[in-house]
C-alpha cells in the first residue's frame, strides 16, 4: 500500500466504525452488519482523499479479521 497522508485521529475513527460494523456492540445491542452494507455505509461516512483506499484495504482483510479469536 502506498503512503497515504491521513490524520491519525481520523484513521482511528475509521477503524472504530469498521470494528463496530463488522463485530457489532453486544452491550449496546448493535448487531454486526452484512459485509456489503457495512462497506457501503463506511464509504458514505468517510469520503475524504485516501479514505477509500484504507476502507478497501480493511475489507480486503474482512474474512481474516472476522475470524480473529481475541
Amino acid at each position: 500500500m502506498e503512503d497515504i497522508d491521513i490524520d491519525n485521529a481520523r484513521l482511528l475513527a475509521m477503524l472504530d466504525v469498521f470494528d463496530t460494523r463488522v463485530f457489532g456492540r453486544p452491550y449496546a445491542k448493535i448487531e454486526p452488519q452484512p459485509r456489503d452494507e457495512a462497506e457501503e455505509k463506511l464509504k458514505a461516512q468517510f469520503d475524504q482523499p485516501g479514505d477509500e483506499e484504507i476502507i478497501n484495504f480493511l475489507f480486503s482483510q474482512y474474512e481474516e479479521i472476522r475470524n480473529l479469536n481475541i
